[in-house]
C-alpha cells in the first residue's frame, strides 16, 4: 500500500453526552448479563444502529441548531432543515431502529404507533402476554402518545414528509412544533423514553434469576444526568430471607 492511510471521524459525539453514556453502559453491563436473548450480537448490533442511524445525528443536527438559532448570517431554510433533521432521526430512531431492538428482546412494541383503536387493543394484548409488566408503565406511554409521540410522528409524516397532503391550518398547527426548544424535548423525551423501555424489558426478561434486580442507583436518583442510570442489586426481601 502506497502512503500513509487515511481515517475519518466516525463521531464526534462520545461518553460526555448522557444519552451515550446511558446507551453504552447499558449494552455492556445489561445486555450482556441478560439471559434467554436467543442472539445477543444481533440486538447489540440493532441498539448500536438506533444509537448512530437515529439518535446520534439527531443530537448533532440539534447542537447545530443551538450554535446557529441566533446567528443572522445562516438563512432560515438551513435553521429549518436542521429542525427537519431532529425530528426525521428522532422518528427513525423511535419507531424504525427500535422497534427492531424491542423485536431482538423479544417484545412487539408496534401497537405504539398505531392509530387509538388499535393502540388500545394493541395494550391489552401486550399486558396479557407480558403479565409482569407494570400496566403504569403503558399508562405512561399513553399519555406520551398525547404530549409528544403522536406530534413527532406528525411533523415527520405530514409536515417535512408529505406536506402538500394536507390543508393550511394542519400545516400551521404541525409547524408550530418546529422550534428550538420543542426539539430539544422532543429529543430528550424520545432517547430517555427508550432507556425506560429497554430497563422494563431487561427486568421482564431477568425476572428474579439468581435473586438479582435491575434497579435505579442512587446518584442517578440524585441526578437524572449521571452517566449510569442501571445496576444490579439483590432485593432486600431476599437479603431478609437469606
Amino acid at each position: 500500500m502506497e502512503g500513509n492511510p487515511h481515517f475519518e471521524l466516525f463521531s464526534d459525539v462520545g461518553m460526555g453526552e448522557v444519552f451515550m453514556s446511558r446507551f453504552v453502559h447499558f449494552e455492556s453491563h445489561v445486555l450482556s448479563a441478560l439471559p434467554k436473548i436467543k442472539d445477543r450480537d444481533a440486538v447489540r448490533n440493532a441498539l448500536f444502529r438506533m444509537i448512530f442511524d437515529g439518535f446520534e445525528p439527531a443530537f448533532r443536527s440539534l447542537r447545530d441548531l443551538k450554535k446557529k438559532i441566533d446567528d443572522q448570517a445562516v438563512s432560515k431554510r438551513e435553521k429549518r432543515l436542521l429542525i427537519e433533521n431532529v425530528f426525521s432521526y428522532l422518528a427513525l430512531a423511535v419507531r424504525d431502529r427500535f422497534s427492531v431492538v424491542a423485536d431482538l428482546m423479544g417484545y412487539d412494541i408496534g401497537f405504539l404507533f398505531q392509530k387509538d383503536t388499535a393502540f388500545k387493543k394493541g395494550r391489552e394484548s401486550f399486558l396479557l402476554k407480558y403479565p409482569k409488566i407494570d400496566p403504569a408503565f403503558l399508562d405512561v406511554l399513553e399519555d406520551d402518545r398525547c404530549r409528544w409521540l403522536s406530534p413527532l410522528f406528525d411533523v415527520r409524516n405530514e409536515a417535512i414528509e408529505h406536506s402538500g397532503k394536507i390543508g393550511p391550518e394542519e400545516l400551521k398547527r404541525l409547524e408550530s412544533y418546529m422550534d428550538l426548544p420543542t426539539a430539544e424535548v422532543m429529543f430528550d423525551n424520545s432517547w430517555r423514553r427508550v432507556e425506560d423501555f429497554l430497563g422494563v424489558f431487561a427486568n421482564d426478561i431477568f425476572g428474579e434469576m439468581g435473586g438479582l434486580k435491575l434497579f435505579e442507583i442512587k446518584e442517578y436518583q440524585e441526578n437524572r444526568n449521571h452517566p449510569v442510570r442501571f445496576g444490579w442489586f439483590i432485593p432486600t426481601d431476599k437479603l431478609n430471607n437469606q
